[in-house]
């Protein structure tokens, strides 16, 4: 078995690591252990269903399994579960809008019909991002334009 560290950003983790995956890679062991707030979390509420789930099965089951409580009681875990799920989608959702808005920043504030206008009048709107040296050096069709809106003054 080969041995390869590979070293990214903490943002990039979770790319890399399909990335690996793909090549083939069967074992990742991380040099330190992982620590976020989102595993705390986590930890926490697997402590809590832990207990949900113990008070839920040390009770006796009344003369008929179906009775009136057992079947609140699971459906109450069931709902609870399910707000669980969807508070993690809303948390994911809230984070990837984050990151959208990052990468948006740099161009300042525009009006997104702007640039569905510009699309439909058959014009290519491109943002991208490259470092300023590489930018000369570009190899585009002789009609296009290159705007640059921010920059680092390095």
């Amino acid at each position: 078995m080969k041995k390869v560290t590979i070293v990214c950003l903490a943002a990039e983790k979770q790319t890399a690591i399909q990335t690996m995956q793909k090549l083939g890679t069967l074992h990742v062991t991380p040099v330190k252990q992982p620590q976020s707030t989102e595993l705390d979390e986590l930890r926490r509420r697997q402590a809590l269903l832990n207990r949900a789930v113990s008070a839920l099965s040390s009770r006796k089951p009344a003369a008929s399994s179906k009775s009136k409580e057992a079947l609140q009681a699971q459906k109450a875990l069931e709902d609870t579960i399910e707000k669980l799920d969807a508070l993690d989608k809303l948390k994911e959702s809230r984070i990837q809008t984050r990151k959208d808005l990052a990468l948006l920043a740099p161009w300042g504030s525009f009006d997104s019909k702007s640039i569905d206008n510009l699309r439909a009048a058959g014009i290519h709107v491109a943002f991208c991002a490259a470092p300023a040296a590489s930018i000369p050096t570009l190899k585009l069709p002789a009609d296009s334009i290159v705007k640059t809106i921010s920059g680092d003054k390095k």
